[in-house]
C-alpha cells in the first residue's frame, strides 16, 4: 500500500487543511468537508484518467501531482505577486500568470515523462513526505480545538441556578413593584457607523433614518464610539459591562465562554428573563448556550449553495480566473452558480422577521439580535434584492475589489437596513404589551479613522436619558441602574483599536470630531 501513489491525494487534502488551519478562528469546524471531498474526487478522476492513458499508476501519480500543484496554488501565488510587485512590475495579473501556470503544467508533465525512469522508487518517499505535510495543519487545528475544551467561563457556569447568579456577579437587580418587566432588545447592525462618519467616509447622509428613530421615540447618542474595533472584543465587553483587561481576557480562546456566559444575560435571567438569540451566523460570537433561537435550521450538507469558506477556497485555485475575468454573458452565469452568500442573506432576513414576532412570545425576554448588515459582503441592493456581481465580494471574506465598490456596496446596505429597521422597530413598539427597552447599536464603525464611530440609539420607556458620548461598555451599566437599581458605576469611555488577526494588539485612539471632544 505504501507504494500506491497516495501523495496526489495528500497534496489535494493539504490545500484544504492548510487553508482551514490559517482561518480556524473564522469558520465553522465542518466547513472543510465539502471542499475536501471535491479536491479528493478531482484528484481521483485525474489519477484514474492518467493511469488509463499511461498504463503506469506510478508515473500517473507523478503527472497528477504536477497538474494539481499549480491548480491549487494559483490563487496564493496570484495574491502574493499582486501585493508585492517585483521591481515595480506587477506580475499579479491573470494575463501573465495564467499562461505561466499552463506552461508549468505542460512542462512539468513533459519532464516527468522524459526524465523519471523509475517512478515507483520515489512513490513511497513522496507518500511519506506529503502525509507529514497534511499532519501539520491537522495538529494546528487540533491544538486550537483542544484549547477550547474545558475553558472556564467568566461567570463559572451558564447553567448555574439563578439564585446565586447575582451574587457571583457582584451586583443584584431589583424588580420594580407593581410593574411588568419590559422586554429588552439588544440589536446590533454590524459596522453601522455614526452619522458624521457616514458623511465623511461614504458621502452618505442617513438623517432621514435618524429622524425616523426620533419619531418613534428613540434618543440618539450622536457622539458615541465603540470600545473595540473588532466584533468579538466589542460585544464581549459590552455584554460583560467592562473592559477586557479588567475581565482578565487577553487571549482569543477566552472569548467564547466569556461571551456566552455574559453578565448581562445571567443577571437578567436571575430575575426571570429568558434569553432569545437571533444568531447572525458569525462564527466568533454566537451565544451558543442560550435556550431559544427563532430562526430556521441551517441549510443541510447537501445544499447546493456555496459557503464563504468554499468561495475562499475556490479563489486559491486556478478557478479564480473564472471568478475574476469578466466575460460578457459568461460572468453572470458564473456569479449565479458560485454565489456564496445565499445562506447569509436568508439568515439576515430571518432575523428581521423573527424580531417582528418576538413581542408575541410570553414573559419578559432579553432578545439578542446581531445583524450582519451593513457589514460586508455587500449583497443587498437598497430595495433588498440580491446583488450577485462578484466584483462586490470577490476578495477574501467578501470584500469588494475597489474602493468605489466598497462605498457603493456599503451605502446600498445602509439604505436597505435602515428602512427595514424602522419597520421592525415600529412593530416591536406597537406590539409589546409593556413598553420595551431597545438598544440599537453598532459593534464598530466603518474603517480607518472612522472605525470606532458607531450608531447608538435607545428606546427608553419612562423618559430615561443617556449621554451623547456613551460607549457600549456603559450601556447596560446605565440601563440596569435606571430600571433595576443595579448600582453600577459608569466607567471611563475609551476606545481601543486593533486589527485582525492580532485582535489583542490594542492601542487607545481618541475622538477626532471636534464637536464630540469635551473642552
Amino acid at each position: 500500500m505504501t507504494e500506491f501513489p497516495l501523495f496526489p491525494f495528500f497534496l489535494s487534502a493539504y490545500s484544504i487543511l492548510a487553508l482551514m488551519a490559517n482561518n480556524i478562528t473564522e469558520v465553522q469546524g465542518d466547513a472543510f468537508i465539502r471542499p475536501l471531498l471535491f479536491a479528493l474526487s478531482l484528484c481521483g478522476i485525474l489519477l484514474a484518467l492518467t493511469s488509463w492513458l499511461l498504463r503506469d499508476r506510478y508515473r500517473a501519480g507523478l503527472v497528477t501531482a504536477i497538474l494539481i500543484v499549480p491548480f491549487y496554488s494559483y490563487g496564493h501565488i496570484y495574491n502574493l505577486l499582486r501585493d508585492n510587485p517585483i521591481f515595480r512590475l506587477n506580475l499579479g495579473r491573470h494575463g501573465i500568470l495564467f499562461p505561466i501556470a499552463l506552461l508549468a503544467m505542460i512542462g512539468g508533465v513533459v519532464l516527468i515523462l522524459r526524465l523519471v525512469k523509475n517512478p515507483r522508487l520515489v512513490t513511497a518517499s513522496l507518500n511519506g513526505i506529503t502525509l507529514v505535510l497534511c499532519v501539520l495543519p491537522l495538529i494546528q487545528i487540533g491544538a486550537y480545538k483542544f484549547s477550547l475544551v474545558g475553558k472556564p467561563s467568566l461567570v463559572k457556569n451558564a447553567e448555574q441556578k439563578t439564585g446565586s447568579a447575582s451574587a457571583d456577579l457582584g451586583f443584584q437587580l431589583s424588580i420594580p413593584e407593581n410593574q411588568s418587566l419590559p422586554d429588552i432588545y439588544y440589536i446590533i447592525p454590524d459596522m453601522y457607523g455614526r452619522h458624521d462618519a457616514l458623511m465623511e467616509d461614504m458621502g452618505y447622509d442617513n438623517s432621514s433614518f435618524l429622524d425616523g428613530l426620533r419619531d418613534l421615540g428613540f434618543v440618539i447618542a450622536d457622539c458615541s464610539r465603540s470600545n473595540y474595533a473588532q466584533t468579538t472584543l466589542s460585544l464581549t465587553s459590552a455584554l460583560n459591562m467592562d473592559y477586557l483587561v479588567s475581565l482578565g481576557i487577553n487571549d482569543e480562546r477566552e472569548l467564547p465562554a466569556a461571551f456566552t456566559n455574559n453578565r448581562v444575560r445571567l443577571a437578567l435571567e436571575s430575575i426571570g428573563y429568558r434569553t432569545i438569540v437571533l444568531e447572525s451566523g458569525y462564527r466568533q460570537e454566537e451565544m451558543v448556550a442560550a435556550g431559544i433561537d427563532l430562526l430556521q435550521e441551517h441549510p443541510s450538507f447537501l445544499s447546493p449553495a456555496l459557503t464563504p469558506f468554499e468561495m475562499l477556497y475556490l479563489r486559491t485555485t486556478l478557478l479564480r480566473t473564472l471568478l475574476d475575468v469578466r466575460l460578457p454573458g459568461i460572468s453572470k452565469v458564473v456569479d449565479a452558480i458560485t454565489f456564496p452568500f445565499g445562506e447569509h442573506a436568508a439568515r439576515q432576513e430571518q432575523i428581521l422577521q423573527a424580531l417582528e414576532i418576538a413581542p408575541s412570545l410570553s414573559g419578559p425576554k432579553f432578545v439578542y439580535a446581531h445583524i450582519m448588515i451593513p457589514h460586508p459582503p455587500f449583497i443587498f441592493a437598497p430595495d433588498g434584492s440580491l446583488v450577485k456581481d462578484a466584483l462586490y465580494y470577490r476578495e477574501a471574506w467578501g470584500l469588494p475589489s475597489t474602493d468605489e465598490l466598497f462605498q457603493r456596496g456599503y451605502t446600498n446596505q445602509v439604505e436597505f437596513i435602515s428602512r427595514e429597521l424602522l419597520i421592525v422597530l415600529k412593530k416591536i413598539i406597537q406590539d409589546s404589551p409593556t413598553p420595551p427597552i431597545i438598544i440599537l447599536q453598532g459593534d464598530h464603525g466603518i474603517r480607518y479613522e472612522n472605525r470606532m464611530e458607531i450608531l447608538n440609539a435607545y428606546y427608553l420607556p419612562g423618559g430615561k436619558q443617556i449621554y451623547s458620548t456613551i460607549t457600549p461598555v456603559n450601556t447596560f451599566r446605565l440601563l440596569l441602574g435606571q430600571y433595576f437599581d443595579a448600582g453600577l458605576e459608569l466607567l471611563p469611555d475609551r476606545s481601543y483599536y486593533s486589527e485582525f488577526p492580532e485582535r489583542f494588539d490594542l492601542r487607545e485612539v481618541p475622538e477626532h470630531n471636534p464637536r464630540c471632544i469635551s473642552p
